[in-house]
């Protein structure tokens, strides 16, 4: 484990409820179409808005993650 489990990815809605996206997050970005990629340090995840995570690929070490059109 590189980063604690409470490291968590939360997203807040504007009535102010919150979601937890993913948890032991390392880093994130947000793509055009609101997709939110992260990354545990091991993996990286996709979400769609209201959806669950779904793993894109397995590497280790992810240090950076960003997000390109």
């Amino acid at each position: 484990m590189l980063v604690p489990d409470s490291w968590e990815l939360v997203r807040r809605a504007a009535d102010g409820s919150e979601k937890i996206m993913g948890r032991g997050v390392l880093g994130y970005d947000v793509t055009p179409d609101g997709s939110i990629i992260y990354t545990d340090g091991r993996a990286v995840y996709r979400c769609v808005p209201d959806g669950k995570p779904e793993k894109l690929l397995e590497h280790f070490p992810i240090e950076k993650i960003v997000a390109l059109e």
